[in-house]
């Protein structure tokens, strides 16, 4: 067992330090050359260490996300308060909020006082909507100023395509996000332990308080329910349910095993018989549970890229040892691969924008020098920095002569040239004249003999 407990710890500390890449997310078809078959309308998978999707479908697309809004409710509180033994009372108003919506609830009563943990887990396992409504007025003073604070959590995750109108989840008109931010939130809020801690429970004893006795709340995530063969992952621990006409069945999924985790969103799902058993299955579990078992049985982290290898070659000038220099990823580069599918089943194509259009030395290892992409069936599914893969040093002979061409190619030194050339050619011309006529014989007058010849 503590071989195992070890082996586990170093898978993790693995994944966490190795350079994985910029991913870009493997073709949705190769669940389905895998034989799953995915029913919900909305899902991605991803890496719980570094948050990378590894696929998915319409993962950006605006959706109503029911009670997954109650990630980003108790994200805000645990911001907020640091004391969760703080004891708020149930108001009549907080009750109101959801009078009449037919809702899932945590059964608060009027004048029930819970500490701020005990209605994070009514908020998080039955996903009461009148916890979402007490935590809301309490921490925020009133519900709308609660819903500015889960806002700017959104943006504060990252979340481009998401806006809150309220703490708990149920339809209204402007309150959507995406599965894409579903994840950043989700990953942000697992980073407070309370949290993580609260989701993986499968039940919760609340204590007696004012006369109400205890009682015990249930998770609705049946992922973590051993119960229901349809739904069960045996790896999983969290993270939060939620549905609603307009947002359908969902859920976020979270497992981990040998040192892999993963996270799931599904949203829009729908109840249907999928295994002709005569009962509605709930497609948002049948599909989180698909995901993580393809993913541990088919994942495996594999070096994609190495600096060993060559991705790109550029002219090279002035160099005494070689005309070109190979460029080679910065490092090595790991991905999570399907099985069958390996670093010789992936192309690594140079961006071309991006590497120069030549060198000159000397030039030193590791020189920044552009991008490549890796692509699995025509797909980009990561990108990667290239550097120079050696030294270069110069050659002061090579290096003089272009500077020789480079001078003698330049305008003025064409033009320093042509003026010298005129001032030789002019020179030249008036010397040749001047001896010409030194050396020309002058006429004589008649009876008059020349000196030489005397």
């Amino acid at each position: 067992m503590r071989k195992r407990i070890i082996t586990v710890f170093a898978a993790i500390i693995l994944l966490l330090a190795l350079p994985m890449g910029a991913f870009a997310a493997w073709p949705s078809s190769i669940l389905s050359d895998s034989g799953v078959k995915m029913y919900s309308e909305i899902y991605l998978l991803a890496n719980a260490d570094t948050g990378e999707i590894l696929l998915g479908r319409d993962t950006v697309r605006h959706t109503p996300p029911a009670s997954l809004t109650k990630i980003a409710t108790a994200a805000v509180v645990l911001e907020e308060c640091s004391d969760l033994t703080q004891r708020a009372a149930v108001q009549q108003r907080d009750l109101d909020e959801i009078s009449d919506t037919n809702s899932s609830t945590a059964g608060l009563r009027l004048g029930e006082s819970r500490t701020l943990r005990e209605l994070l887990a009514c908020l998080l396992i039955p996903s009461g909507n009148d916890a979402a409504t007490v935590l809301a007025r309490y921490v925020g003073g009133t519900i709308p100023a609660f819903v500015e604070k889960m806002n700017a959590f959104a943006k504060s995750a990252g979340c481009t395509d998401t806006v809150f109108t309220n703490p708990h989840g149920l339809d209204e008109l402007g309150h959507y996000s995406c599965a894409a931010d579903i994840l950043k939130m989700t990953r942000k809020a697992m980073e407070y332990p309370v949290f993580a801690e609260l989701c993986a429970l499968r039940d919760f004893k609340l204590p007696a308080s004012g006369g109400i006795p205890e009682r015990k709340l249930l998770n609705t995530n049946k992922l973590m329910n051993s119960g229901i063969n349809d739904y069960y992952s045996p790896y999983a621990t969290g993270v939060k349910t939620g549905n609603t006409d307009g947002a359908g069945q969902c859920v976020v999924g979270f497992a981990q095993h040998n040192g892999y985790s993963y996270y799931t969103v599904v949203m829009q799902g729908k109840m249907m018989n999928v295994d002709d058993d005569e009962i509605d299955e709930n497609t948002a579990f049948v599909d989180s549970k698909a995901l993580f078992a393809w993913a541990f049985d088919r994942l495996r982290l594999v070096r994609v890229a190495s600096p060993l290898d060559v991705a790109a070659e550029v002219p090279l000038l002035y160099s005494k040892e070689r005309d070109r220099m190979p460029l080679s990823p910065a490092e090595e580069i790991y991905l999570l691969v399907p099985d069958g599918v390996d670093a010789s089943g992936l192309l690594t194509v140079p961006v071309a924008d991006s590497i120069p259009a030549e060198l000159k030395a000397p030039v030193a290892q590791g020189t920044p020098a552009g991008e490549a992409k890796i692509l699995y069936a025509n797909k980009e599914i990561a990108s990667i920095k290239l550097v120079t893969q050696t030294d270069a040093r110069r050659s002061s002979f090579l290096y003089a002569v272009d500077v020789i061409g480079d001078v003698a190619g330049s305008l003025p030194f064409r033009l320093v040239a042509a003026v010298l050339l005129l001032l030789i050619a002019g020179y030249v011309f008036f010397t040749f004249r001047k001896r010409r006529k030194k050396l020309t014989p002058r006429p004589v007058a008649p009876g008059v003999r020349r000196k030489d010849n005397l």
